[in-house]
This record gives structure tokens, C-alpha cells and sequence, in this order.
């Protein structure tokens, strides 16, 4: 009992710790909205819609990473929770949410989505202000959102002086500053969500729709922009731009002509960024001298692009046409009842993905995989297991050297295996993903030191048995899964991007960049035993408890150290077997050393 005495502060002290561990996404309150009930979508519709492809950042992925890291970018969390007047509680995944903003914009406009960390953000816009830190919906800025574009572009220029001027203080912005420029950003994005099927929807849910005149308003009502696309002269957009500009010449049908051609770049210019469409095929004769409208065969296309496309060739324009007619059906069918939109929604997904797979890149081959990768939260598990593990390693301490001590030490180590086994299946998917080795950039970089050093410290434990290594593995699983997570959520978008030229080598990250973090790895493992060891002979005797000494906590401290050439020597070997001249040699030799370090 005096054990259990002797250790309870330290005791509760860990346990409060790591209870701050577990992330809670945002401390914001969850929020009231403006509608009775939130109708939520059939499973078979969101299942369906999690598979659709789309292309951002040079990568193909399928829209469940897309959605998921765009409403993070919004809203810090990938899950939305608000209360509607009927009094439930709801919580919508980021898939939902994008399916609102695309098919139920009204609805979508109304979700508190936009973190605020600062009321005078808002209060410099002229909105009323809720809690210090708070989620904001579109309608609620809505008032603002002419001082806010006003504030964002001014500040922005601000930035860019302060980035040109070698980071000068006196053109630093503010902190209230920042956020209304990463607000404004977060905006104009969801409005682009919002307004992408707007040609569709006959003069309903039009973004923007403050910037468009009465009269233009009513001929959205009326105008197909099919028909209209289908009788327009060739043009560019630049042509377009200008006859918009040109004042009309005398008669009802002039202008007519340009309020139409007015309102066709208006949907057009609202439907970029959501790049859902795979370009169409140059290859052949029939396309050779023809004009491609600027066409890229790398590049995939959003409904506005698409309808651009339309208007640079004529070319194109029967594909461009279908491809229009495909998104009206989908939005028709969006507001009906029973399987018409999951049918929809099938036949859409399934066309896209066999132009994908006529294209034959291998686009999107992977896009299951990924989806399962998010859906299993592999990291978030390993967060929770190695963090669990913590915590029962505690109770160990409360009677060190018993019987109950030995069993619950078992217990911790299945604990962190079971991390472990999260952490290793989720580096593999994300390298079987991408088809790349395992580190590629720095949240990769975090996820495998973190996996290194709890093998590590579970091999020593296996070794030694006194518990030293459980305790290594236990605090490097709960400290890295944990910076790993809050990386994500800061950073906000895909942590699977496409490479830069420097680093589009698979024989360079899985050689080089591997072992270099293999050595963190272990440098960090032996830090924690080091500062074990330390804290053990500082703090732990002064609360009455023997700390052992001797030479083998030396020793652990070396045996990792160790560890790494080790490790490296095949590898060298390899190196030399394989080399063609002395300067891989060399280059081999310097990888080592680098781990080594």
C-alpha cells in the first residue's frame, strides 16, 4: 500500500498527461443551423460517391482523400457536427459534406464549416461575432463577404511584400491579418464547391449570385447553356472576355446575345477546380492540325474547363456537350426520390473510371486502396493502442517487481504491438499506394521514425526485460502517432502528393533518404534512454524508490547506437556487388555514414 502511495502522484501526473494526448480535433463549439432536419444520404450513394476520381495537385485520387483533406483545410477536422432545430445531433463525414456542397448548396451554405481561432477576424468584417473561437457557416459570412475579399487581397499583397522584402518586419502581417487571408481563401474555395454545377440547376443556387444582375438572373431561368454552347461561334476565352466587354450595338437580339455569352462565362468561371473528367484523346490523325483547345493530355478537366474546351473547338464540342448533359442528369436526379441518384452516380463513376483506364496510366488503379487506407484511421489506432500501452505501463509502477506488475507488463507490450502492426500496415498501403518506397516527405517522415524506434524498444525489452524498453517504445509510439496526426490537421492537405523532380527516384528514397532515417530512429530511441536514465536518477530516488545503476544502461544506450552499422554493412556490400564505378561506391559509403550520424 505504501508503493501505491509512494507512486500515485506520478501516477495520476502520466495518466492526465497522455489523456492530452488522444486528439480531440477542435475545441470549437459544435453550432445550431437554420434547417428543421438534415436528410442524409443513402450509404449506396456516399459508397458510390467515395470512389469518384478527381484530379488535384498533379495526383488522381479518389474524392474521399479529396474531400476529406479540403473540408480539414475549412475546418480543422474531417468530420462536421451541428445540432439542427429538431434538436438532434448530427456528425456527417467530409464525403457528405462535399456531396451537400455539389448537390445541396442552399443546405450546404447553412453548416458551420469555418474555423475561426479569433472573433475580431470576423468583427473586422462587419459580422456579428459568436465565442472567442468558433465555426462559421457561408451564410453567416455572408454579409462580410465583400469587406472580406476587399481585406484579403489587401493583406495578401501585404504578404507577398513582406515574403519579396527577405521577410522585412515592418510589412509582417498580423495575426488577425493571416487569418483573414486563409478565411478568404477558404471562402473562395467553397464557393468554386458550390457554384461547379451551377449551369444545371436553371437559375437555382447560384454562386456569386450578388455579382449578377436581375435581368441576367431571369435568362439563367430560361437559357440552356448546351444549346447555346452548340450554336456559338468558335472562340477563345480571351475573345469571349472582350465581346462581354464591347458595349452592344443597337437591338433587343444584340444584346441578348451578350447577356447570354455573359452568363455562359459566368457558369463556366464557377465550375473550376473540381477535375472529375479525364481529357479527351488527341491521339490520331482525325486531330492533327485541328485546334485542341489548349488540351493537355496530363491535365484532367472540371465541368468549367470542359465547357471552355467547348467553346475554343468545334471540334470537341459533341463531347463537350455530352459530358454537360451527363452533369444536368446527375443534378435532375440529386432531387428525386428513391435509387435515381445512386444509379446516376454509378453510371457516372463507372464511365469515368474506363476513360481512365483507356488512358492507360494506371490512373486511379489504386483509388480502393486509399479509400480504405482513411476509412481504417491505421494511424489514429496505432495513436490509441500506443497511448493505451502508456497508461497501463503506469500501473505498472504503482507496484514494481509483483506478480500483478510482470502480467500487466504483457499486456503492455500486446498494446504496443497491436500499435505497431496499425502504424507498419499503414506505411505499406500508403507504399503500395503510391508505388513508392516508404518516405517520400516529412509526415512520411514522422509515421516511420515513429515505427523504427517502437521496434526498436521492443526488441530491447525482449533483451533486457526491465521494462525500459516498453517504456521507449510506449512514449516514442504515443509522441510521433501524435505529432503525426496534428501534422496532417495544421498542414491540411494530401500527404501523398506527387514528387518533385529531385526526389522522382524510387532507388535514391529507398536507399538513401531510408537509412538516413533509420538513424533518427535510433538516435532517438537512445535519447529516451538516455533521458530515462537521467530523469531515474534525479526524480524517481528522491520519491524513495532505488533506481538501478551499473554499466547496462550503458550498454542498451550503445546496443542502439550499434544497431545502425549493423544494419548498413549488407547494404554496402550490395552497394559494391552492384556498383559500376568507384563514385557508387562512394556514394554507398556516404548513405551509411549519413544513417550512422
Amino acid at each position: 500500500m505504501k508503493s501505491v502511495k509512494r507512486h500515485l502522484p506520478a501516477l495520476i501526473a502520466a495518466l492526465g498527461w497522455m489523456g492530452a494526448m488522444l486528439p480531440s480535433g477542435s475545441s470549437a463549439k459544435d453550432v445550431t443551423v437554420n434547417f428543421d432536419s438534415y436528410p442524409a444520404w443513402p450509404d449506396e450513394v456516399k459508397d458510390t460517391f467515395r470512389e469518384w476520381l478527381v484530379q488535384e495537385g498533379g495526383r488522381v485520387k479518389p474524392v474521399h482523400t479529396y474531400s476529406r483533406f479540403m473540408l480539414m483545410q475549412f475546418s480543422g477536422r474531417s468530420k462536421v457536427k451541428f445540432e439542427t432545430k429538431d434538436g438532434k445531433t448530427h456528425e456527417i463525414e467530409a464525403v457528405e459534406w462535399l456531396l451537400d456542397s455539389l448537390f445541396r448548396p442552399q443546405l450546404a451554405a447553412e453548416i458551420p464549416i469555418f474555423i475561426v481561432d479569433d472573433s475580431e477576424t470576423v468583427t473586422r468584417l462587419g459580422v456579428g461575432a459568436k465565442e472567442k473561437r468558433d465555426r462559421y457557416s457561408y451564410n453567416d459570412l455572408l454579409d462580410g463577404r465583400a469587406k472580406l475579399a476587399d481585406l484579403a487581397a489587401e493583406y495578401g499583397r501585404k504578404k507577398q511584400q513582406y515574403e519579396e522584402s527577405e521577410k522585412d518586419p515592418q510589412f509582417a502581417p498580423d495575426r488577425i491579418e493571416r487569418m483573414i487571408i486563409v478565411l478568404g481563401q477558404n471562402v473562395s474555395n467553397f464557393e468554386y464547391l458550390m457554384g461547379q454545377f451551377g449551369f444545371a440547376r436553371k437559375g437555382q443556387s447560384l454562386t456569386h449570385e450578388a455579382v449578377l444582375p436581375p435581368e441576367l438572373k431571369e435568362l439563367a431561368k430560361r437559357l440552356d447553356m448546351t444549346e447555346m454552347l452548340d450554336k456559338m461561334p468558335e472562340m477563345s476565352v480571351n475573345q469571349l472576355i472582350q465581346a462581354i466587354q464591347t458595349p452592344s450595338g443597337a437591338g433587343d437580339d444584340q444584346e441578348m446575345l451578350r447577356s447570354a455569352m455573359q452568363l455562359f462565362f459566368f457558369h463556366a468561371s464557377s465550375g473550376r477546380g473540381f477535375a472529375i473528367f479525364p481529357p479527351p484523346d488527341l491521339t490520331g490523325s482525325e486531330h492533327e492540325g485541328h485546334n485542341h483547345g489548349g488540351l493537355d493530355p496530363e491535365v484532367w478537366l472540371s465541368i468549367g474547363d470542359v465547357m471552355l474546351t467547348g467553346l475554343e473547338s468545334k471540334e470537341f464540342r459533341p463531347w463537350v456537350i455530352e459530358r454537360m448533359n451527363e452533369m444536368k442528369g446527375l443534378v435532375e436526379a440529386s432531387s428525386q426520390d428513391g435509387d435515381a441518384f445512386a444509379t446516376a452516380l454509378k453510371a457516372f463513376a463507372d464511365q469515368r473510371r474506363s476513360e481512365a483506364d483507356a488512358r492507360g496510366r494506371g490512373e486511379g488503379d489504386r483509388s480502393s486502396m486509399e479509400v480504405g487506407l482513411y476509412r481504417g484511421d491505421y494511424f489514429y489506432n496505432a495513436l490509441v493502442w500506443s497511448v493505451l500501452g502508456f497508461v497501463l505501463l503506469t500501473f505498472t509502477w504503482l507496484a514494481p517487481g509483483s506478480q500483478f506488475s510482470k502480467y500487466l507488463t504483457w499486456g503492455v507490450v500486446a498494446c504496443l504491438v497491436i500499435g505497431l502492426l496499425y502504424n507498419t500496415v499503414g506505411i505499406t498501403l500508403r507504399c503500395l499506394i503510391r508505388h513508392r518506397p516508404p518516405i517520400t516527405n516529412l509526415y512520411d517522415t514522422v509515421i516511420f521514425i515513429t515505427a523504427v524506434a517502437m521496434l526498436l524498444g521492443l526488441l530491447l525489452e525482449w533483451f533486457t526485460r526491465i521494462g525500459v524498453g516498453v517504456f521507449v517504445s510506449a512514449l516514442s509510439g504515443a509522441i510521433g502517432m501524435f505529432l503525426s496526426i496534428k501534422y496532417e490537421a495544421r498542414e491540411a492537405t494530401d500527404t501523398m502528393g506527387q514528387l518533385v523532380a529531385v526526389l522522382d527516384t524510387n532507388f535514391w528514397l529507398a536507399t538513401h533518404v531510408t537509412i538516413i532515417n533509420i538513424g533518427y530512429a535510433a538516435g532517438m530511441a537512445s535519447a529516451l534512454l538516455g533521458s530515462f536514465y537521467l530523469l531515474g536518477r534525479l526524480v524517481i530516488q528522491i520519491i524513495g524508490y532505488e533506481f538501478p545503476t551499473g554499466p547496462g544502461r550503458l550498454l542498451m544506450v550503445l546496443a542502439i547506437v550499434l544497431f545502425l552499422p549493423i544494419l548498413f554493412w549488407p547494404f554496402l556490400i550490395w552497394m559494391c556487388v552492384r556498383a559500376q564505378s568507384s563514385r557508387d561506391v562512394f556514394r554507398g559509403i556516404s548513405r551509411m555514414n549519413y544513417g550512422i550520424i
